[in-house]
C-alpha cells in the first residue's frame, strides 16, 4: 500500500470538449461484451449543468473536478460516484456498503484512488475498485451507482474527443467497440464494425467470405436492417436512419456479436 497524500486542485475533467465515451467490459469465463455511454449534449437545469449520457442519465462535476455526481432523468436526487478529494483511511459508501481507500498514486499526471475491494474474477486478471482523474469509475458508471455486482465491468476505453485510451489492449482487440462471445481466445477479433460514430456508411469487416446475417437494430428493440452476405468487406448505407444509438447484431453459424454504434 502506497501511503499518499495529494494535494487538492484543479482536476482533469473526465470529459472531453465535444465528445466524450466510456467503454466498459462485462465479463464471464467465455464471453467480453462492450457497454458504451456517450455524452451527448448538455443541459442546463436549475442552473445547474448537467451532461446527457445517452438515455441512461446526467452527470456533473464540481467546478475543480474534484467530484463527479449521477441523477436520472426523472429524480432530482444526486449520487456522488466519484471523489478525488478521499484521503488513505476514508470509506465511500455505494448503496450501503462502504468501501475503505487503500492506494493513492499517480498515473502519469492523472490521480488515482485505489479501494479495497476486488470483485470475483474467472478469466485471470482483475482490478480493484478505482476512482481516476480524468476518466471515472473504473468498475463501471452503473456499479458506482447501484453497488450490485451484476453492474461491474471493467473500464476498456475512455475517449475524449478524437483521442482514445484503451487499458485492455493487451487481452483485447483494439477496437473498443467490439464484443467477444463464445470464443476460446479473446485475443480473436471475428469481426469489425466501423466507423463509430458513424454518418453515411456503415462498414462491417470479417475474417473470412463464411455466409453471414447482418441485423441493425434501434435502442428500442426495432430492426432497421437485415441483409446476407459472404463478402469479407460489407459497406451499408445507413444515411435514412435517424440520429442515436444502435445494436449491430453479426451471426455467422457458431459465431455471434451484438456491438454498440452511435449513428450522428
Amino acid at each position: 500500500m502506497l501511503n499518499s497524500t495529494l494535494t487538492i486542485g484543479q482536476y482533469e475533467s473526465v470529459f472531453g470538449s465535444n465528445y466524450t465515451e466510456w467503454n466498459y467490459l462485462e465479463l464471464s469465463c467465455d464471453n467480453a461484451i462492450v457497454d458504451t455511454y456517450i455524452h451527448e449534449k448538455d443541459t442546463i437545469i436549475n442552473e445547474i449543468l448537467y451532461h446527457k449520457i445517452n438515455d441512461w442519465g446526467l452527470l456533473r462535476e464540481t467546478e475543480i473536478n474534484t467530484k463527479l455526481w449521477y441523477r436520472s432523468f426523472d429524480d432530482e436526487t444526486e449520487i456522488l460516484i466519484m471523489d478525488l478529494s478521499l484521503e488513505i483511511g476514508d470509506t465511500f459508501t455505494i448503496d450501503t456498503t462502504d468501501y475503505v481507500v487503500d492506494t493513492i498514486f499517480t498515473q502519469g499526471s492523472l490521480k488515482i484512488i485505489e479501494f479495497d475491494f476486488t470483485p470475483d474474477e474467472c478469466i485471470g486478471f482483475v482490478e480493484n475498485l478505482r476512482f481516476e482523474e480524468g476518466r471515472g469509475p473504473n468498475l463501471n458508471l452503473e456499479f458506482a451507482i447501484t453497488g450490485d455486482n451484476f453492474d461491474i465491468k471493467l473500464f476498456r476505453c475512455h475517449t475524449k474527443d478524437s483521442v482514445t485510451e484503451n487499458f485492455l489492449i493487451e487481452y483485447f482487440s483494439s477496437d473498443c467497440s467490439m464484443d467477444l462471445i463464445n470464443t476460446e481466445n479473446f485475443e480473436i477479433e471475428k469481426v469489425r464494425v466501423y466507423p463509430n460514430p458513424a454518418n453515411d456508411l456503415l462498414t462491417i469487416e470479417s475474417l473470412d467470405n463464411s455466409p453471414k446475417s447482418i441485423e441493425i437494430y434501434s435502442i428500442n428493440g426495432v430492426k432497421v436492417h437485415s441483409d446476407n452476405t459472404t463478402n469479407i468487406i460489407e459497406t451499408i448505407n445507413i444515411d435514412h436512419l435517424q440520429t442515436g444509438l444502435y445494436f449491430v447484431l453479426i451471426k455467422d453459424g457458431n459465431y455471434s456479436s451484438s456491438i454498440k454504434i452511435l449513428i450522428e
